[in-house]
């Protein structure tokens, strides 16, 4: 696995998770027209588990993700905002 954890990383994701749930919830409470999250870790590369604290070949991330920070802020916004019924998420690299 190309991304290990030290002193700080779960601390790090966790915040560029929250960070991507507060601009979700600037956008559609309207405080906010759009948002763009430049979070590192970005999270688009985290295992299928998406878990890198359960252990196992599912939750090895890659590419120096931890959490998927984008797939945490749809689930956030489907799960809080009662007018999100359905989320895209696009991911071109």
């Amino acid at each position: 696995p190309d991304t290990l954890l030290g002193p700080g990383s779960v601390e790090a994701a966790r915040a560029a998770a929250a960070c991507v749930c507060k601009a979700v919830a600037m956008v559609v409470d309207k405080e906010a027209d759009a948002a763009f999250c430049a979070v590192r870790p970005p999270g688009h590369h985290a295992g299928p588990a998406g878990d890198p604290l359960a252990g196992g070949e599912e939750s090895t991330g890659q590419g120096f993700c931890v959490f998927n920070s984008v797939a945490i802020g749809a689930c956030f916004a489907l799960r809080h905002f009662e007018s999100i019924r359905r989320v895209a998420i696009v991911d071109w690299d």
